[in-house]
């Protein structure tokens, strides 16, 4: 009967056993174990240079390929938007490719320097959207907001890339 009923109790408590038997011999089993060295080899620093180089490169590219995708949702929308209220002509069509130009060119500067194009397309969205603002009022806010959710979101992911790139490039520049 007892050995039935520590049995059940064994069972019942199965999550907290290992957890406990574990803390009862963790003392007497670090004090009786020495230190293993792990010897390194010659191509551990020659695979974390290599496996750092292709994170940066990933993630630039992830970075560049963001701002791409701005670029080209921002061209598309105001072409879409434009032609919808049949003002699309030539003067317009001047002002609709500037600022998706201006968002490629940063594309190419994220090679080089991700973080500091992503604040510039940051801050360019935001004076495209102040000026949006101003120019139609508080419907602006409103007025795309599908589109303009799209982008932040493109935002947000381009900055956890470049944020990576740079971890990796610090991370790189230890091994030369």
């Amino acid at each position: 009967m007892v050995r039935g009923w520590l049995i059940g109790c064994i069972f019942f408590f199965q999550p907290y056993r290992l957890s406990f038997i574990e803390n009862l011999f963790m003392d007497t089993l670090s004090s009786k174990q020495t230190t293993i060295t792990t010897e390194t080899s010659i191509f551990t620093n020659e695979y974390d240079k290599e496996v750092l180089q292709e994170n940066l490169k990933f993630d630039l590219r992830k970075t560049r390929d963001s701002l791409f995708i701005i670029a080209a949702v921002l061209l598309l929308s105001d072409l879409l938007g434009l032609s919808m209220a049949n003002a699309l002509n030539g003067s317009m069509l001047i002002y609709v490719i500037v600022f998706p130009v201006i968002f490629v060119g940063l594309a190419f500067v994220a090679t080089a320097k991700p973080m500091l194009a992503m604040t510039i397309g940051v801050l360019l969205f935001a004076l495209i959207v102040a000026f949006s603002i101003y120019a139609m009022g508080g419907r602006a806010i409103i007025s795309g907001l599908l589109v303009k959710a799209v982008i932040v979101y493109l935002f947000i992911k381009g900055f956890n890339h470049a944020k990576e790139a740079e971890k990796a490039r610090k991370d790189l520049s230890m091994y030369r």
